[in-house]
């Protein structure tokens, strides 16, 4: 994030994921200007697989981030932002 240092975020965070996503706003700023914008954050699942099948999109439902550990652990990528 440093070396590029970008002006917007997009993410897929998703609401249903934890209590604290659910408190999110879609668009918000971070202290340092940082614009982070979730398109999906309000999107069942049902509306996710339904938008993958319509754009023939593959699901990634059984993807393991390597980079988390443990459940509901982040990344890191952002810990900053």
């Amino acid at each position: 994030m440093r070396e590029t240092a970008p002006k917007v975020w997009f993410t897929a965070l998703r609401a249903t994921d934890t209590a604290v996503r659910a408190q999110m706003d879609p668009v918000s700023i971070n202290p340092d200007g940082l614009i982070k914008v979730a398109p999906l954050l309000h999107w069942s699942s049902k509306d996710l697989h339904a938008y993958c099948v319509q754009h023939g999109l593959p699901n990634n439902f059984d993807y393991v981030d390597p980079t988390k550990g443990e459940d509901n652990r982040e990344c890191g990528l952002h810990l900053a932002h």
